[in-house]
């Protein structure tokens, strides 16, 4: 880009004052460029979520930039806590999907996400308040019905949780997360052979789930 702009500059006449004038708006025009790759670099590298080092230090960058929108902070708060999750600091995701929520109260995905962690926590009556709020918000919505299955699962109610796999299930049939956490109740109750057909049918949608593998090791007998 500044080599092009140079190009312009040079077939144009001008003294010398316009002629620095214009050497530095083309080197301003060349940080701004720069800026707004660098900007974008780090929105995806937020994104991501094979690496979640990566995604705290770029969701971070994005939340200390002042010139974010209100949009990239929801974003860069919820990522980011996704991401300590993964890393199993459970009390710092839940510190930035309170943040998130502050700024977007009526985003059922931060509800949801925040009930994951409280469910990691062991922290079940909070996990439910919050899978409550998330459906409350877009009924429609499956995933806070899969985790809300897993609070009343860890809570020995296990027809509960059932019922909230199959609520999933019903609003999408590839969550392949809800055939697991119904998998694993039914194996609880010791229906066994429905727990396998949900494992399969579990791996068949996300095939590196890693308890349905285990699971169906442990169930199928060995040939």
């Amino acid at each position: 880009m500044l080599s092009l702009l140079q190009l312009v500059i040079a077939r144009v006449p001008y003294n010398a004052m316009e002629g620095a004038m214009l050497r530095v708006a083309a080197i301003l025009l060349t940080l701004v460029i720069c800026a707004s790759i660098a900007r974008a670099d780090a929105r995806k590298d937020c994104l991501q979520h094979q690496d979640p080092d990566l995604t705290i230090g770029t969701c971070a960058a994005i939340i200390n930039d002042l010139r974010g929108t209100k949009q990239d902070l929801i974003a860069a708060y919820n990522n980011r806590g996704d991401a300590y999750r993964e890393k199993g600091e459970y009390d710092r995701a839940i510190i930035d999907y309170d943040k998130a929520i502050r700024l977007d109260p009526k985003s059922s995905l931060t509800y949801n996400n925040r009930g994951n962690a409280y469910n990691d926590k062991r922290e079940y009556y909070r996990a439910i308040a919050d899978y409550d709020k998330a459906t409350a918000l877009e009924p429609k919505y499956a995933y806070p019905y899969s985790g809300r299955a897993r609070s009343y699962r860890s809570q020995g109610k296990y027809e509960r949780a059932i019922s909230e796999c199959d609520k999933a299930i019903a609003l999408d049939p590839k969550l392949a997360i809800a055939y697991e956490n119904r998998g694993v109740t039914l194996e609880d109750l010791g229906r066994r052979k429905e727990a396998i057909a949900d494992f399969r049918r579990a791996l068949s949608l996300e095939p590196n789930l890693k308890n349905s593998k285990e699971s169906l090791k442990r169930l199928e007998p060995t040939p």
